[in-house]
């Protein structure tokens, strides 16, 4: 299993070692680490998505600088910052998340299809409530599973994946009263709010191609959900669970690991000096949850 960095776009394992930015420029995992009290029971959900979150380790350091990036791939990588403070996940927080997962389509076993996006994505959302979130989880009941290891995610957002509020055209009405009647007359106007500290956005946040819908979907398990903090870029959360209705179509509310209600095990991981390297890598299912319809 290998970690790929700076490239945008959706290579498949029979091309990895052909694909000119995977060839030259992928690290293999040599180190998985999982929280020990993880279970992977792949027919019960509210098991193994209870700490659904893992950390990797690879073969040699990454060269942010180095500029072969560039020139195989599609941009240079960087660092973000981990989030570990709980108040950055309240409700009504924005975030966007990033994936190369189906747009809309759960994939039936007998279907072979590919619905993996060509290039990353980005899907702008809002963070949910928690106490209406678990509204909509109680078969089985996920509820103590939300409160103590997720963040919900349901209604778009309104941040590029710059961190930006997106510059949209509105319409205001405008009153012009006289003696005699009320006229009304439509301005159109261009409204963009900015974070602040926008300089600590790199640029290879411009890489992404927006998305039609503000969830996750099959194959985005894993996947970051990222905010901005006084301007700076944070992970805040961990794809994880989605809903998927009688259509097979992935629906909301949708669920992350939270990297604040993850931070002991996350930044143990993070500072460990000598780790072991003979794990085994496991690999968790991404399961509909067939009971919930919307």
């Amino acid at each position: 299993m290998y970690a790929i960095s700076g490239y945008n776009k959706y290579v498949k394992d029979s091309e990895i070692d052909t694909n000119t930015c995977t060839k030259h420029m992928k690290k293999r995992i040599v180190y998985t680490c999982l929280p020990e009290a993880y279970g992977l029971v792949y027919d019960q959900l509210e098991e193994w998505s209870k700490l659904d979150i893992a950390l990797v380790k690879v073969d040699q350091k990454y060269k942010f600088k180095d500029r072969s990036y560039i020139q195989y791939c599609a941009y240079m990588p960087t660092k973000i910052n981990v989030n570990f403070d709980i108040k950055f996940e309240e409700a009504g927080r924005k975030a966007i998340m990033l994936g190369w997962g189906h747009v809309i389509k759960w994939r039936e076993i007998e279907d072979k299809t590919d619905y993996n996006q060509n290039t990353l994505r980005y899907a702008s959302t809002t963070i949910f409530s928690k106490k209406e979130c678990k509204n909509y989880f109680d078969k089985p009941n996920l509820t103590d599973l939300i409160d103590n290891f997720m963040i919900c995610t349901y209604e778009p957002g309104d941040l590029d994946d710059k961190g930006q509020v997106k510059r949209y055209r509105r319409k205001h009405i405008i009153n012009l009263n006289d003696t005699t009647e009320t006229a009304k007359r439509t301005v159109e106007t261009d409204e963009t709010k900015v974070f602040q500290g926008q300089d600590n956005i790199t640029s290879s946040s411009m890489m992404f191609n927006a998305t039609r819908r503000q969830g996750i979907c099959q194959n985005d398990h894993g996947g970051p959900l990222i905010s901005w903090v006084e301007g700076a870029e944070y992970i805040i959360g961990v794809a994880s669970v989605f809903r998927v209705n009688s259509k097979s179509e992935c629906i909301g509310p949708y669920l992350f690991t939270s990297t604040a209600r993850n931070r002991i095990f996350i930044d143990c991981v993070l500072n460990e000096k000598n780790p072991a390297q003979n794990e085994k890598v496991q690999k968790r299912p991404q399961i509909p949850i067939s009971n919930y319809r919307g």
